[in-house]
């Protein structure tokens, strides 16, 4: 849009486009604008401001690399875009964001490790006791999982969730329906629907430890300030937050709504996230499988682009 690039004015861009065939026409429209932008601004720097994750032999964006000698990256043929995510495809933009990829790939491996070295250990249960409890939902007439969270930083890795179940498991009429919600935001408005609405909802609650620590943001003391929440002060904000979380899970659970907890023993970070990103992902596999569905494919996304093949009038559609 026109606001992105009033926006990329102020700064000094640099672009990643990722994409294995280099055609799929959302990424490939806003590559065209995004390209057709750095090359009138940036003439003489394109090769220092584009970077390419695409096919390793073939493809539009691979063609390009090839004419243009830009540095490029390979995205995997044995790895879906959804579960990507430790390949270059999540790496690199991670990188270029300045987050920790050593630990988040640690994260990963000490999943990974874990249920290799130890199938009947701590984290093997969990994983299959997730897939076990989602697989009794659905079985039980529920149809939706909502995965309730309360850092406002995770609302992006939420997205990467629901992709991640929906796309996997969300065929032949099967599957949960993927929903997050954000709490405590969410609870003055989806709350009430929570509390005493259809009971057609599986809510987990994913949480992670919140150790107060010297540094936590606390409430402070304000002498002569009648705002009703003078019994908090001195609290971490963490702490009010888990105190939320907790009083939410057991009214859902005493008005009738199944509930489980997802919780990691880390505060939120690198490593913790790439634990949890590695945990999800082999439960999907676990959880779709246990449903009878093929996790790694995703025939239905193709009935949308035929049709809008159609509309945008593309030769031989």
């Amino acid at each position: 849009s026109n606001e992105l690039f009033e926006y990329l004015d102020k700064h000094s861009p640099i672009v990643n486009v990722i994409s294995k065939s280099g055609t799929t026409t959302e990424s490939s429209v806003a590559f065209r604008l995004v390209r057709d932008y750095l090359e009138k601004k940036y003439p003489s720097e394109m090769d220092q401001r584009l970077i390419v994750t695409t096919d390793a032999k073939k493809g539009a964006l691979r063609s390009l690399v090839q004419q243009k000698g830009y540095k490029s990256f390979v995205v995997p043929d044995d790895v879906g875009g959804r579960f990507s995510v430790f390949t270059a495809v999540g790496l690199v933009p991670l990188s270029l964001a300045g987050f920790d990829i050593d630990e988040f790939v640690k994260g990963a491996d000490f999943i990974y490790q874990s249920i290799k070295q130890s199938k009947t250990g701590d984290i093997s249960r969990s994983l299959l006791r997730y897939a076990s409890f989602r697989w009794a939902a659905e079985h039980a007439g529920l149809s939706i999982e909502a995965m309730s969270y309360s850092q406002p930083k995770l609302s992006l890795l939420m997205e990467w969730w629901k992709q991640l179940f929906g796309e996997s498991e969300g065929k032949e009429g099967r599957g949960l329906f993927p929903v997050s919600l954000q709490y405590t935001t969410d609870l003055h408005s989806l709350g009430q629907y929570l509390q005493e609405g259809k009971r057609s909802i599986l809510e987990t609650f994913l949480e992670f430890s919140t150790d107060d620590r010297p540094g936590s943001l606390r409430v402070p003391v304000a002498l002569g300030m009648e705002d009703g929440v003078g019994y908090l002060e001195g609290k971490s904000i963490e702490s009010i937050n888990a105190a939320a979380m907790k009083a939410t899970r057991e009214a859902h659970a005493e008005g009738g709504l199944s509930v489980l907890s997802l919780k990691l023993n880390r505060e939120l970070g690198a490593f913790s996230l790439g634990a949890l990103m590695a945990f999800l992902m082999v439960c999907c596999g676990v959880s779709a499988s246990m449903l009878g569905v093929n996790p790694y494919d995703q025939p239905g996304v193709e009935a949308y682009k035929k049709k809008l093949f159609k509309l945008l009038g593309k030769p031989g559609s």
